[in-house]
């Protein structure tokens, strides 16, 4: 069984202040996640956002000076990711030498951003909310093979009726993004076939902003994760075998 990639979504959840970024990273490094990811914009260019959006997002924007810090905060104990909203949070992403893009839903199919996203050469993570089938199987012609697509849907919460965790049984998918507020959500997806999780967590989820009704507390994130590894162990190397725990048992077997 490979290694389940986990990305521990910070999102917006520090809403601004830098300190609690940083918190984040320790809590992400304490739950042994493998990466922490937040989100790099401009708000003023983020298209069909409402006003209250707009007045929430000025207040959380950081610059990629502090990006830069606290990828440097990160250091080697944990992988460091953004996504970016607007194409000059591409460039800036180019700017702090990051290996990995990870694309929101609703963006695969804006061209001119997507074409700068594509210009930078780095390898992706593409969410598909709100996207059918058809649409994911067209777009994957236009991507590099080691392009990484994550079934999502876009509702914040997620209801269960709408996880349709089905889908990671096929080819078409390599892992979920979450927006549940289940820490039992992840481990079954990985069981579906799920090798990369993202989830969104936040130091409480009292804090002020529209990601803390989908994320998980500390405690939470660190249980999702045990959770994940034991399901791991559950499903072996999928070799049906004579395992070494049933050897004193082998007497009782009539051939």
């Amino acid at each position: 069984m490979t290694k389940t990639y986990l990305i521990a979504e910070g999102a917006c959840a520090h809403n601004g202040n830098f300190d609690i970024a940083k918190r984040m990273v320790d809590i992400a490094i304490g739950a042994k996640v493998d990466c922490v990811k937040f989100q790099l914009f401009r708000p003023e260019l983020i298209p069909n956002i409402s006003r209250a959006e707009r007045k929430y997002l000025d207040k959380c924007e950081f610059t990629i000076e502090q990006f830069g810090k606290l990828k440097e905060y990160c250091g080697t104990q944990i992988d460091f990711m953004l996504t970016p909203f607007d194409i000059p949070s591409v460039r800036g992403i180019e700017e702090l030498q990051l290996d990995i893009i990870k694309v929101p839903s609703g963006r695969l199919f804006d061209i001119p951003f997507m074409a700068a996203i594509k210009s930078t050469g780095k390898k992706l993570i593409i969410s598909t909310g709100m996207c059918k089938y058809q649409e994911i199987r067209l777009a994957k012609r236009n991507y590099p093979k080691d392009t990484k697509w994550l079934h999502c849907t876009s509702a914040y919460p997620l209801e269960y009726k709408d996880l349709n965790l089905s889908v990671l049984k096929g080819s078409m998918f390599d892992g979920l993004s979450d927006h549940t507020l289940s820490v039992d959500v992840p481990a079954i997806a990985v069981a579906c076939g799920a090798n990369i999780i993202e989830k969104h967590f936040t130091l409480r989820r009292t804090l002020p902003g529209p990601d803390m009704k989908v994320s998980l507390e500390p405690i939470e994130l660190f249980d999702m994760v045990q959770k994940v590894r034991d399901v791991e162990i559950m499903l072996g190397d999928g070799k049906k075998k004579i395992e070494d725990s049933e050897q004193e048992m082998l007497y009782r077997r009539v051939n």
